[in-house]
C-alpha cells in the first residue's frame, strides 16, 4: 500500500512532469502487483504530460501484462485526449484481445471519442 500510495502521490503532487512521467512508465512493465501498474497507468493518462512518452509505454506494457492490468492500460490513453492519438494501435490490438472486458474497454474508447483517436 505504502508503495501504491507513492506512485499515486507522484502524479498528483504536480511535480517536474520531466521527473514524474519517466518515474512512472518506469513502473509500468517491473512491477508485478496490479495496484502499482494501475496507479501508473491511470496516473500516465490524468496527467496529459508527455504523451509521446506514455502512450508508448502504456502500448508496451499491454502485452506485458495480466488482463486485469490489460483493462486499465486500455483505459488510461484516453484520458490524454487528443495528445493520445498515438494510442489508437493499442485500442485496435485490444479489440481482438482474448478477455472481453478488455475487448469492450477498447471498443468503447474508440467509439466514444472517434475525436480523440
Amino acid at each position: 500500500m505504502v508503495r501504491h500510495s507513492a506512485a499515486g502521490g507522484l502524479g498528483y503532487a504536480r511535480s517536474d512532469h520531466a521527473i514524474v512521467i519517466p518515474a512512472l512508465i518506469q513502473i509500468l512493465p517491473t512491477n508485478d502487483h496490479s495496484l502499482m501498474h494501475h496507479a501508473a497507468a491511470l496516473l500516465l493518462g490524468l496527467l496529459h504530460e508527455k504523451p509521446e512518452m506514455s502512450v508508448p509505454a502504456l502500448m508496451e506494457s499491454f502485452s506485458d501484462t495480466n488482463e486485469n492490468q490489460k483493462a486499465v492500460t486500455v483505459i488510461a490513453p484516453g484520458y490524454s485526449g487528443p495528445k493520445a492519438k498515438p494510442a489508437a494501435p493499442l485500442l485496435l490490438e485490444a479489440l481482438n484481445d482474448k478477455d472481453e472486458l478488455v475487448r469492450e474497454l477498447a471498443k468503447q474508447a474508440l467509439q466514444e471519442s472517434p475525436q480523440k483517436h
